[in-house]
């Protein structure tokens, strides 16, 4: 995801990680100026679509979506696996 030039440059997609003592867990760090660029409904299919594959390959995988100057979460996941942006401003 990291290594993809549109999601870089499109989306805002700086780094992609997962913490070995979380291994559940997928870290998605994004440039909130680009993130925010994007329609809300883009945003939302991404984020979607990424706790969809990671949860393909990892069960039960959790996805964070944060800004990478501050960490601030950027979306937010119901108990369905449904994004919402989260307003950090």
């Amino acid at each position: 995801m990291a290594q993809d030039a549109q999601l870089r440059d499109k989306v805002g997609v700086v780094t992609v990680y997962s913490d070995p003592r979380l291994p559940r867990l997928l870290v998605v760090k994004v440039r909130r100026a680009q993130w925010d660029t994007v329609s809300a409904d883009n945003r939302i299919k991404l984020a979607e679509d990424w706790l969809a594959v990671w949860r393909h390959n990892v069960p039960e995988g959790i996805v964070a979506v944060l800004d990478v100057a501050n960490d601030h979460t950027v979306i937010n996941y119901d108990g369905a696996g449904h994004a919402m942006l989260e307003d950090t401003h």
